[in-house]
């Protein structure tokens, strides 16, 4: 499975009044007040991630399969499944930001997706990949020996996204390229860039004799991170 995808970093715009909740919960900003500060663009071969921002956009004939704008604050993810820099955030039909979450299907693989039911993942071995990638709070209650559990599938422009988070904004390439290797987890172990208000949006692009709209939505399904 081959894909293009392009990550833009994003910040509430300065002189925002601060959205909160009741307890002192900080919300993203609502309406167009996202702003963009920076934007690479990625091609997944399958086997690796290469930089290919030099290319500007995608090729000819690319469609956008998915997206996903989402913040990072205390250890909550914000997110909504559209472009926040384009359309305004809950006016309209647009959703206002949802705490992403897990739905557990058979109860043998975590499905992860705005909105899961589930804050936490269900069973898991122990897998590096699951520490690396979610705060404590989205951890297991419980680590299992049983070999029938654990694995991450899900929509796939908010994975990527949580590779993202997984370090700091000046090591992003070396995340991607590094733990998206031959279609498994590499892995690394820096330190983390889930730093309070931390934003991005994800885009991913069904690439003409690459990827087609069905197949990455089948990949999606499959079991991208090992049990």
């Amino acid at each position: 499975m081959s894909f293009y995808f392009r990550i833009t970093a994003i910040e509430q715009r300065q002189g925002v009044r601060p959205r909160g909740m009741p307890r002192g919960i900080w919300l993203p900003p609502a309406g167009k007040d996202s702003v963009p500060t920076s934007s690479q663009l990625f091609c997944f071969d399958g086997r690796a991630v290469y930089d290919v921002t030099y290319a500007v956009n995608p090729p000819a004939g690319s469609q956008v399969f998915n997206t996903c704008s989402i913040y990072h604050d205390f250890s909550t993810f914000w997110a909504v499944d559209y472009d926040v820099t384009l359309l305004a955030v809950n006016e309209g039909d647009n959703r206002d930001w949802t705490p992403i979450g897990f739905d557990y299907g058979d109860g043998t693989i975590n499905w992860v997706g705005i909105g899961g039911e589930h804050r936490r993942l269900g069973p898991q071995r122990n897998q590096p990949w699951a520490r690396t990638l979610l705060p404590e709070n989205h951890h297991p209650r419980r680590w299992s020996t049983d070999g029938r559990y654990g694995g991450l599938c899900g929509e796939l422009p908010l994975i990527i996204a949580l590779i993202a988070f997984s370090m700091e904004p000046e090591y992003l390439v070396h995340a991607l390229t590094n733990c998206m290797r031959e279609g498994s987890w590499g892995g690394h172990e820096y330190p983390h860039g889930r730093i309070d208000g931390r934003g991005m949006i994800v885009t991913i692009y069904a690439v003409p004799g690459m990827s087609s709209m069905a197949a990455l939505e089948e990949f999606e399904g499959r079991r991208l991170f090992p049990a």
